[in-house]
């Protein structure tokens, strides 16, 4: 993924799921997209450059916190 220059940063600490692409689109939520359905599940979509932005700024407070 890397080679792609898709960037993943993951933690041990309890956190919200995200996916921030191209620093403007934004999932956000928890599903199991290839698992069995459940009543919880959530997934939202947001084009928004400030958005992606404030978290890709918590992402690196948290990941920065770890070290």
């Amino acid at each position: 993924m890397r080679r792609s220059g898709i960037i993943v940063r993951t933690t041990d600490n309890d956190c919200e799921h995200y996916a921030v692409i191209d620093k403007k689109l934004v999932w956000h939520g928890g599903m199991n997209l290839l698992g069995k359905a459940d009543f919880y599940d959530n997934l939202i979509r947001v084009e928004n450059e400030q958005a992606a932005a404030e978290l890709l700024e918590m992402t690196d407070q948290v990941l920065g916190a770890e070290k």
